[in-house]
């Protein structure tokens, strides 16, 4: 556990493997203050929600393309690795694999 509020665990299965066929299809967060718990649309409704004065905040993260089909040299099993993010100068990465084992 950690009292950083921007630490916090998330399941490998809550993140978007794929985009959605239609883009406004795609989730969307919906928080009002005063209005009990965050709820959720699609982003076809954004215009429902919105009201004179909102404030609305984009995330213009991205994903790096750095996906890699291989296979397991003792099985020839296929496993595909998502390269997430580089975790220092010596060459070493964070990855997400699939199918992986718990």
């Amino acid at each position: 556990m950690t009292n950083n509020p921007y630490e916090f665990d998330l399941p490998a299965a809550l993140i978007a493997q794929e985009p959605v066929a239609r883009r406004g299809d795609s989730r969307l967060l919906l928080a009002e203050p005063g209005h009990g718990p965050v709820g959720e649309r699609v982003f076809d409704e954004l215009g429902e929600v919105l009201a004179a004065g909102d404030l609305l905040v984009l995330n213009e993260s991205t994903v790096l393309p750095a996906r890699l089909a291989t296979r397991r040299v003792d099985t020839g099993g296929r496993v595909e690795i998502l390269l997430i993010a580089p975790r220092g100068d010596d060459g070493a990465w964070s990855a997400m694999a699939r199918p992986a084992r718990r």
